[in-house]
């Protein structure tokens, strides 16, 4: 009673403030019937397009008739608009075009699975993102962190974001790897619950909850991101004449 009690979302969320044995994301493993999403980036800036593929879990592991939900936001996490997918197959893949965001600009996207009936299990599927530049070869990245969730049954009609932790102590993140010779975009999420100041190498601004950030650099060597988030970990955008790379940071 007493374990189950220190892994409530709010008890979770004061251990993570305070760095009582943290874990880093707001999420109650004893809370079943629950799809996490990671919060995907979606960009049609720049002569970029985005393509998403994913997997129909309940279909594949649960065997039951399902659909997945998505849901798309701007970059400062205004909703944009919700589309359903009764998936004929267990992997699909879905192009994003203006007609779904309304914009040549980015934002992120969520994806729920949801079902008819109630499942006692935690679903979380990282899915793979693919960006192309100026028509060229599309370079995957799956999920980033857990930043969302929605119940599994239709029934239910609840969404939450933010459930990534962060603490009254500053938080480094450096990006295991050099940018010498090399120009990349930085793109950041906040997906925690609360406003962040952050300071990636010398530039800082604020960030509100959920809103998305793309910060530029040339021939920068290290890259350290800081901020009260614990696992705020970037997507990175580096280009080779007329290819993009995308990868974790």
């Amino acid at each position: 009673m007493i374990r189950n009690f220190f892994k409530k979302t709010n008890i979770l969320k004061f251990r993570n403030l305070i760095g009582l044995k943290p874990t880093f994301f707001n999420i109650n493993n004893k809370e079943k019937g629950v799809s996490y999403s990671d919060g995907f980036f979606w960009r049609l800036d720049d002569k970029i397009e985005t393509k998403f593929r994913y997997t129909n879990l309940i279909k594949l592991f649960y065997k039951q008739q399902s659909y997945v939900e998505l849901l798309f936001f701007d970059h400062k996490h205004k909703f944009i608009n919700k589309i359903k997918i009764k998936p004929d197959e267990y992997s699909n893949e879905f192009l994003i075009t203006r007609n779904i965001v309304g914009s040549n600009n980015f934002g992120v996207f969520y994806i729920f699975h949801k079902a008819s009936e109630n499942l006692e299990s935690i679903i979380r599927n990282s899915c793979y993102v693919g960006y192309s530049y100026k028509k060229n070869l599309f370079s995957f990245v799956h999920g980033n962190t857990p930043a969302s969730k929605s119940y599994i049954s239709s029934n239910k009609d609840s969404f939450k974001s933010g459930v990534m932790g962060s603490s009254f102590e500053k938080k480094k993140y450096i990006i295991q790897n050099s940018y010498k010779n090399s120009k990349i975009e930085v793109v950041l999420q906040n997906s925690s619950d609360s406003n962040q100041k952050i300071s990636v190498n010398k530039k800082t601004f604020y960030l509100e909850s959920g809103n998305s950030k793309i910060i530029d650099f040339i021939n920068e060597d290290i890259i350290i991101i800081t901020s009260n988030c614990y696992l705020l970990r970037p997507i990175v955008f580096e280009y080779k004449n007329n290819y993009l790379n995308v990868h974790h940071g």
